[in-house]
């Protein structure tokens, strides 16, 4: 996989105007111990632990918090015209109830499936897939 792709959700990426999120799949859970499972899984499936990143709740706030404070004047003009307001509030309202945040680097959507396979037992609340032709966001039903 693409271990130079940098992690979406660290604090360097967000404060730059150019990155953009492509190749990357993140799942919801309910909490870090349930993180962990799915990220225990996710390897034994064959994912590499090096392309899998768990974000715990306090991890995801903390982040937020110092983009909020570091954000530059000419970013929050920009990022008024593109950020993803509602997944961002999608997101920070998932760890504000302790929830956690499992990322994987997956290049190839044709991919996608087989992690949704994996997780189908795991107690997740919400995934999506970040790709070459958008967002697409997964729920159970």
């Amino acid at each position: 996989m693409r271990d130079e792709a940098p992690w979406p959700m660290d604090i360097e990426q967000l404060l730059s105007p150019v990155f953009r999120a492509e190749g990357f799949f993140v799942v919801i859970l309910p909490d870090t111990a349930e993180g962990q499972g799915a990220a225990a899984a996710l390897e034994e499936a064959g994912v590499s632990g090096n392309d899998l990143k768990l974000y715990t709740s306090d991890d995801i706030l903390g982040i937020h918090e110092q983009y909020v404070e570091r954000r530059s004047t000419v970013a929050k003009v920009v990022g008024a015209m593109m950020d993803d307001d509602a997944g961002r509030d999608l997101y920070l309202g998932y760890a504000e109830k302790g929830r956690s945040a499992l990322w994987a680097r997956l290049p190839d959507k044709a991919d996608v499936p087989k992690v949704l396979r994996v997780l189908a037992d795991r107690d997740y609340l919400h995934a999506r897939y970040y790709g070459e032709d958008g967002v697409q966001d997964f729920h159970l039903s």
